[in-house]
């Protein structure tokens, strides 16, 4: 069981279009050729694919919508046949959530103190008003290069350098952030443009960063300690 935390971001859009997107469907149920029930082997096999197959089917980046409508029209049998109860089981990195009214940013990690989650939570805001109100990007990426980019990014952390198709180059992760932050301070609000600056801090040292430095100086025993004091905003563990 995947027992590391997460959380979300929700954006709601009051009026105008949204722009959202979606994967395809992934096949594979009629390549099942075991019979787990009288084989505990290929039952283990059998629970081992549908693990990949679950860490693949409906989630990762999903394609471009052309509207809400285009989006409904999609996904609308998934729900209709009972395949899937709520929009809740598209586990995509970005989806609507029609309950809230809301686009929602999946699967970030859970941050070692709750200053550098507000950086996030600021960056994600700011980059939703800039996309919709004021500088859309000016080339659309492939489904191919995004996949790729988003498993660098995930395997490498800070020190991965991700493809830019337009160049046909690699490059460094960290110069992109700090491109991003620059584009995005205009449309923070006077709370978020001070959150967003936390972002800085993460790029000299994330949170995985931090606690391999913790686990260096005082051990693996001493982590889970460092790791609460620090979330519960200790003042003297914020300043480390």
């Amino acid at each position: 069981m995947d027992r590391r935390v997460r959380y979300r971001v929700f954006v709601r859009r009051e009026a105008g279009e949204l722009r959202v997107v979606a994967i395809l469907p992934v096949k594979g149920a009629a390549r099942q050729n075991k019979d787990s029930d009288r084989d505990r082997a290929g039952a283990a096999e059998k629970s081992r694919e549908l693990r990949n197959i679950v860490r693949a089917i409906r989630t990762g980046t999903p394609r471009c919508y052309t509207s809400y409508a285009d989006y409904v029209a999609a996904v609308d049998a998934m729900f209709a046949s009972g395949a899937l109860t709520d929009p809740t089981y598209l586990w995509w990195d970005i989806r609507l959530q029609p309950s809230l009214g809301t686009v929602e940013i999946r699967a970030m990690d859970a941050q070692t103190c709750v200053a550098d989650s507000a950086g996030l939570v600021a960056l994600v805001q700011a980059l939703a008003r800039m996309v919709l109100e004021g500088d859309p990007p000016t080339r659309e990426i492939g489904p191919e290069v995004l996949a790729e980019n988003r498993f660098l990014a995930a395997r490498d952390g800070l020190q991965a350098r991700l493809i830019d198709p337009v160049d046909r180059c690699l490059v460094p992760i960290r110069g992109l952030i700090e491109t991003l932050v620059h584009r995005c301070r205009p449309y923070c609000d006077a709370i978020g443009a001070v959150e967003l600056e936390r972002i800085n801090r993460l790029l000299v040292a994330n949170g995985a960063d931090r606690q391999r430095g913790w686990v260096r100086e005082n051990g693996m025993l001493a982590l889970p300690s460092t790791l609460a004091r620090r979330f519960a905003g200790s003042p003297q563990a914020l300043a480390t």
